[in-house]
């Protein structure tokens, strides 16, 4: 599968998924879906792109409030929703303005994905999230966080399951961040080193900017272990209908 970002003046973590195939051979059809960093950052001319070429007409921002304070924008003829993924800040997965480098323990990222997909709260707010989606047939849908990896990386997995594209194709998807976060990794690599004195410690830091593939597969593991398959987990846990994922299909697939 080719992987691409969407080409913008600027540089950003950012695609459409107009260019998967599923496993039956059908494609997601073009300006449905769109994943991405935070739109705050990005230029008039950016966003005019996205606009006017992508049709973009829905904004589903993941990020939890305090990341938002500072970091609020708007465009204009599109609709903006906030549904944060998490209740509470997670250091290496939310991302405030205000946040100073710290020397503290080093969190697992695996559990914080787990807790994304197995609290009562994340998972009420995964099913508001896939209510829109759902229902925004020939409608172009951008969901986003702060670096689009981790938050967006779990939507996105949801997302072309229920559309049965294969786990590989979702795996690369979510590893092609790399090629957007490996240059912000590496400066937060020389701020820590910096600060701690301690390469074994900026590395662990390093790995928070970086999607790896123990991340995503720790969640797929634990979903199948669970459910028996990814979409009967987000049936039995999530509470999306089969009947509701089948029409999603038949609203977002072409031959």
């Amino acid at each position: 599968m080719n992987i691409f970002n969407i080409k913008l003046n600027d540089k950003h973590n950012i695609r459409d998924f107009s260019y998967i195939i599923n496993k039956e051979g059908y494609k997601i059809k073009k300006n449905s879906f769109i994943r991405a960093d935070s739109l705050f950052d990005y230029s008039n001319l950016d966003i005019n792109t996205l606009v006017n070429d992508y049709k973009l007409k829905t904004i589903i921002d993941l990020r939890y409030d305090e990341e938002i304070v500072d970091c609020v924008y708007s465009i204009d003829n599109v609709k903006y929703y906030n549904i944060s993924l998490l209740k509470h800040s997670r250091r290496g997965v939310t991302h405030e303005k205000n946040n100073k480098v710290k020397i503290d323990k080093v969190p697992n990222l695996c559990e914080i994905y787990k807790e994304i997909i197995t609290s009562r709260y994340s998972k009420k707010q995964i099913k508001k999230i896939f209510k829109i989606i759902m229902n925004k047939k020939n409608s172009c849908v951008l969901f986003h966080c702060t670096i689009g990896k981790d938050r967006t990386g779990i939507i996105a997995l949801l997302l072309l399951s229920m559309l049965d594209v294969d786990i590989n194709d979702i795996r690369d998807d979510y590893m092609f961040t790399n090629t957007f976060t490996e240059e912000i990794s590496n400066k937060m690599y020389d701020v820590y080193l910096e600060k701690s004195k301690s390469k074994e410690y900026a590395l662990q830091q390093k790995d928070f900017y970086l999607a790896k593939e123990e991340y995503i597969n720790y969640i797929i593991d634990y979903m199948i272990g669970k459910s028996g398959s990814i979409i009967n987990y987000i049936i039995n846990e999530i509470g999306i209908s089969k009947r509701k994922i089948d029409k999603f299909k038949d609203d977002f697939l072409i031959k």
